[in-house]
């Protein structure tokens, strides 16, 4: 058999394997759309193969956040394993699976998008033994370590759980009620809800805060966490975590509970800083910016890479669309190229009616910031392909995003008050990178960048300088 009958004879295989497989396997881009489905997804979601490469990925998520630490975990370590997620089928109903999925990458290094296998709940295989229930807690945290065997109604704590308490290893009972007879009375229903949230498929994590009684009869901030097994009904049998005293966290809410005005002000200010810090960071950058009490929305200065994305001629389709047509596909091209650009760790620092401005190295810089920006463009540029390839009826012409990528000291800080409360930059990079997409605009190129951005990316992109743009381009 030749080379070439051969490798069309494992693709048959492949193909067969896949479309005809027990399981729900798709392929997906990183714009968040379905390139590829098999049968038994479309019957799990009851959509037909062809809607759901129509459609967003998002519209399939029952619960958004699952979605955004799906993404997180996937995007940081290349692969999930038996990650639960909440599917909204078209019906409007429910469907809770676990997901192993992988990054898949195009010849070039670049990330294509995702492969994914998921199953049904009730259908994962799980190992029933003490020393799997504490390599799970182990995902976690190696503080004081827990088990609790539902089927079973047994206890176990690890020897640093029970030391966390002021107690030896024999000093302590290994039960449920020996953990939650310590637990301060006005924390107990909280810890309740939360365990009976989670093992009931509210919560897709088990999370507690809670006060508990030490030896010494003191009471220390706990933080616990967890994550169960399931038999082949989806029925939990067995949940298992850890503790760790986060005193040192709490303490400084404690002193912010002192007086109910001194809470009521610095709740509306926290709030007001969350949404502000949600319109613009990915949520690495605002832990990052939390982690430093906020020192770093006050003012910084400092290098970082500017990203220019215009949608040129919107003019032109302003004239042609219906208005809510027209925001209708705004909305979608913003809302994709945002995930694109907080999924590489970027700050979305500017939105408007042809594009969006993001920023790479501010407030929290790192050692690759110009070639996360230039990666991002990339993207973007893979974006609108996959994009054409199911562009909606009411565009009579391909859809063409332009990037311009600029490096330089920039200053940014938060600007405003608890009504109207922004996070703004400034510098000669951002009116570069404008400069730059407007040549763009009115070429062949979709990504040019400043000599700047082409000297920090040399060895890992090749660039070559278009002195008619004044700038520089990807070699062809």
């Amino acid at each position: 058999m030749s080379d070439a009958k051969r490798l069309n004879a494992v693709r048959d295989v492949y193909r067969t394997f896949f479309e005809d497989g027990p399981e729900a396997t798709y392929v997906s881009t990183v714009a968040g759309r379905f390139s590829w489905v098999n049968k038994r997804m479309e019957r799990m979601l009851g959509y037909s193969a062809r809607e759901l490469t129509t459609i967003p990925v998002s519209d399939t998520y029952a619960v958004p956040t699952e979605r955004r630490r799906f993404q997180h975990e996937i995007e940081s370590a290349g692969v999930v394993r038996n990650f639960r997620l909440t599917f909204r089928t078209k019906s409007g109903a429910d469907v809770h699976g676990f997901v192993d999925a992988v990054v898949w990458r195009r010849s070039d290094g670049a990330v294509g998008g995702y492969v994914g296998v998921i199953r049904r709940e009730g259908r994962v295989v799980h190992e029933h033994s003490e020393e799997a229930a504490f390599a799970l807690a182990m995902r976690g945290s190696n503080e004081g370590l827990w088990s609790l065997d539902l089927r079973e109604n047994r206890m176990r704590f690890s020897t640093r759980w029970k030391a966390l308490l002021g107690y030896g290893e024999l000093e302590i009972h290994d039960s449920l009620k020996a953990w939650t007879s310590r637990i301060h009375p006005n924390d107990i229903s909280g810890f309740r809800d939360a365990l009976r949230g989670y093992l009931t498929g509210k919560k897709s994590l088990f999370s507690s805060y809670f006060r508990m009684k030490h030896r010494d009869e003191s009471y220390h901030w706990m933080a616990a966490r967890g994550i169960a097994e399931y038999d082949e009904k989806g029925k939990a049998t067995r949940i298992a975590g850890s503790m760790s005293d986060v005193g040192a966290h709490i303490s400084v809410i404690e002193r912010l509970k002192r007086t109910e005005d001194q809470l009521s002000r610095e709740n509306s200010r926290l709030a007001a800083e969350r949404e502000m810090l949600s319109r613009y960071f990915p949520e690495a950058i605002i832990d990052e910016i939390g982690t430093r009490d906020g020192d770093l929305l006050d003012g910084y200065a400092g290098e970082a890479s500017v990203l220019q994305i215009l949608i040129p001629e919107t003019d032109k389709l302003v004239s042609q669309l219906p208005p809510t047509t027209f925001q209708e596909f705004i909305d979608e091209v913003i809302t994709d190229i945002t995930e694109l650009v907080m999924g590489l760790g970027g700050s979305v620092n500017r939105i408007s009616g042809d594009g969006l401005l993001a920023t790479f190295g501010t407030p929290v810089a790192t050692e690759n910031d110009a070639e996360r920006a230039l990666s991002c463009a990339l993207s973007v540029r893979s974006y609108t392909r996959t994009y054409n390839d199911v562009r909606p009826e009411y565009l009579a012409d391909d859809l063409k995003l332009v990037c311009g990528v600029a490096t330089g000291t920039i200053f940014s800080g938060s600007v405003g008050s608890n009504r109207r409360l922004d996070y703004i930059v400034h510098g000669q990079p951002i009116h570069r990178a404008a400069a730059l997409v407007r040549a763009a605009a009115y070429s062949d190129h979709t990504v040019l960048t400043d000599k700047a951005t082409a000297r920090a990316v040399a060895g890992s992109f090749e660039l070559e300088e278009d002195p008619s743009l004044g700038g520089y381009s990807l070699k062809r």
